[in-house]
């Protein structure tokens, strides 16, 4: 029940593990006597435990907030384990969005911290003092994303770069070789968008260069720009009626949600109430008037015209099924990833069950805007026992049963939405990783 984060200099580990209210914590566990002291500290991801600590075991670095904060934006910080006390590092580094894999390494002298954030729409390696003070430098600038992160002792650099090229296919739900809607995206990052529009084209999520955006395109088509704007845009996105969409806009405490003309791309509105929230999944109401949206482990509501966000329920992906009026919702709890369904205007929660050995993915964007199909079968991410892949899943909730239609397609598959034509439509990630030695100035001497 526990993620290995690092291996403290007195023989104790640094882990991960969900607290009572299904959020990635970080402990200190000492395996000769079983002693676990929890730790103040929240971990900004849920498939990953990016924290280090230092040579000399005082401090510990991490992605993630303060535990007296959580509903603040993940970044990177250092805690000194003795006080509590926590500063920020690199304050004017942009935070990759939940898209991007982040990691963290400490320096071989212990006074500095190594990690990945944005430049603009670079992704770049920094380095920044760990008492919080000083000048932060930006080491270099990647071409793809990062899988991993590491500093040797002479202070050269060990990073994985991760390609991911992704493509959007089209799946029956009765099984069959996929087809490929469009061209190739370049190094983007599992768990972007697809979504299809009533017209028939679908918007997908792309990173090229380090610029990340949201295109759309019909099948076999050239793709173009989805929103006539400069900004950042990304996932996650929604319908929010046949002619207009929600999507995220921006970046860091910029980041808020946006409302697109599904016509021609104009940018119609900025939502301030959710304005820097960490958002993960996106629904709207079947009559348009609201949007429901995850961050920070609950569920939140916002009306469409802008308002105050109010907090809901627990929950880490959610969606709307617009036949029955219900929220569906996705906890990742202990246990098991757990899905549960609530009417729209409250009430008891239902659990929907789930067949004995599938597993639905630990993922915060698991549930797709249009998840739901018109007989009531959910699309879900499972991780089956017998693939290292996370494919698409079509879950009955009436029986429990999952069927997985793409046997035989070797990819993590996310955002996988029903199309009008009863198809799925669903990015899918092959899985390919380099391993990079840079030496920097002072290494080479």
């Amino acid at each position: 029940d526990a993620a290995i984060a690092d291996v403290v200099p007195d023989g104790s580990f640094l882990i991960a593990r969900l607290n009572s209210g299904r959020r990635k914590q970080l402990h200190q566990y000492w395996p000769e006597t079983g002693r676990l002291q929890t730790l103040n500290v929240l971990l900004g991801s849920i498939d990953t435990a990016p924290a280090r600590i230092t040579p000399a075991g005082d401090r510990v670095a991490f992605f993630g907030t303060p535990l007296d904060r959580p509903d603040a934006p993940n970044q990177f910080y250092a805690m000194d384990l003795r006080s509590g006390a926590a500063v920020r590092l690199g304050p004017d580094v942009a935070a990759p969005d939940a898209s991007i894999n982040t990691d963290v390494a400490i320096g071989p002298d212990g006074a500095s911290v190594v990690f990945n954030g944005m430049a603009g729409d670079a992704l770049c390696i920094f380095s920044a003092p760990i008492g919080g003070s000083g000048e932060v430098r930006r080491l270099l600038t990647l071409t793809e994303r990062i899988s991993g992160l590491d500093v040797a002792p002479d202070g050269s650099l060990y990073i994985g770069q991760g390609d991911r090229n992704g493509e959007v296919v089209r799946l029956s739900p009765s099984g069959g070789t996929p087809e490929r809607i469009g061209t190739a995206l370049s190094n983007t990052a599992v768990g972007g968008v697809t979504l299809p529009l009533p017209d028939g084209r679908v918007v997908f999520s792309s990173q090229t260069a380090n610029q990340r955006r949201l295109l759309v395109a019909r099948p076999g088509k050239e793709s173009e720009p989805f929103v006539q704007t400069q900004d950042v845009t990304a996932a996650p996105a929604a319908l929010i009626s046949r002619t207009e969409a929600a999507f995220t806009i921006g970046e860091a405490a910029d980041r808020t949600i946006g409302l697109v003309s599904i016509a021609d791309g104009r940018l119609a509105k900025r939502l301030n109430g959710p304005k820097g929230a960490d958002i993960r999944s996106m629904a709207a109401s079947p009559d348009g008037r609201t949007i429901y949206y995850t961050a920070s482990g609950s569920v939140w509501s916002v009306p469409v015209s802008d308002g105050t966000p109010q907090k809901l329920r627990p929950g880490d992906s959610v969606t709307v099924d617009p036949y029955k009026n219900e929220l569906i919702v996705q906890l990742i709890e202990k246990e098991a990833v757990r899905l549960v369904r609530t009417p729209l205007k409250g009430g008891p929660e239902r659990t929907i069950p789930v067949q004995a050995g599938i597993r639905i993915a630990p993922v915060e964007d698991a549930l797709h805007p249009n998840g739901v199909s018109k007989d009531g079968l959910i699309l879900v991410r499972v991780a089956p026992s017998s693939s290292w892949f996370w494919p698409t899943g079509v879950l009955d909730p009436q029986t429990g049963r999952v069927r997985i239609p793409s046997i035989g397609y070797d990819a993590d598959m996310s955002s996988a939405g029903w199309a009008d034509d009863g198809k799925i439509v669903v990015l899918a990630y092959p899985f390919r990783s380099s391993l990079w030695h840079f030496r920097t100035e002072e290494s080479k001497r």
